[in-house]
């Protein structure tokens, strides 16, 4: 809605049928092809998030919020909406079709990472870089590392890709085994929060 100058009725008129259709271009999606998967929404108050508004939940070892590792796409679909962005990972160089398929869903402060197994379609990790989802113990991207440390203490492991990621079992605490709830950090702060597959299909 734009001011209308104290003129004239005309001129009020004038201005009416000048702005039809002028500004409908500024809410388009926010295009597929821009930004890395850790980028941050231009829009704030559009983030291109699905139809659902996206993930939402405690982060766990075992998925986000109601969503569990194993859930098909139709699932993981139905409860958070569609994504903004789908793409193909294939790390291995193999043959046969890529291993894994990701799913954006972009949040003003960062983007939410879906995984799939393409062998049977399902949901086997995720990966998060915003800090509008916590864990169950209220952690989140941002917070110290320090905190997760004090926290879990010795039921930490690095984890198997050799990054600054400490995981944490949700079966064998201590071990590397899948499920995991992963924190990557840099420096003092964590940069990222991961849950499902240890190691991941397109990382075998």
């Amino acid at each position: 809605m734009r001011p209308i100058p104290v003129i004239a009725a005309v001129a009020a008129t004038v201005l009416a049928i000048a702005g039809c259709g002028g500004d409908d271009e500024t809410t388009t999606d926010t295009s597929t092809e821009a930004g890395p998967t850790t980028g941050i929404s231009e829009n704030l108050h559009d983030p291109g998030v699905g139809a659902e508004g996206g993930p939402a939940g405690e982060l766990t070892a075992s998925g986000i919020g109601e969503v569990e590792v194993g859930a098909s796409e139709d699932e993981v679909e139905a409860a958070f909406g569609e994504p903004i962005e789908v793409f193909d990972v294939d790390l291995g160089g193999g043959g046969g079709g890529p291993p894994q398929v990701n799913w954006v869903y972009r949040f003003p402060a960062g983007d939410v990472t879906i995984k799939f197994d393409t062998e049977d379609d399902s949901f086997a990790a995720y990966d998060v870089y915003t800090p509008e989802l916590e864990t169950a113990d209220g952690i989140k991207v941002g917070d110290p590392i320090a905190d997760v440390e004090k926290r879990y203490g010795d039921d930490l492991a690095d984890s198997p890709l050799g990054l600054d990621t400490l995981v944490l079992s949700e079966s064998a605490p201590g071990t590397t085994e899948s499920p995991v709830l992963g924190f990557a950090f840099q420096g003092k702060k964590i940069t990222a929060i991961s849950g499902g597959d240890a190691v991941q299909p397109a990382g075998e």
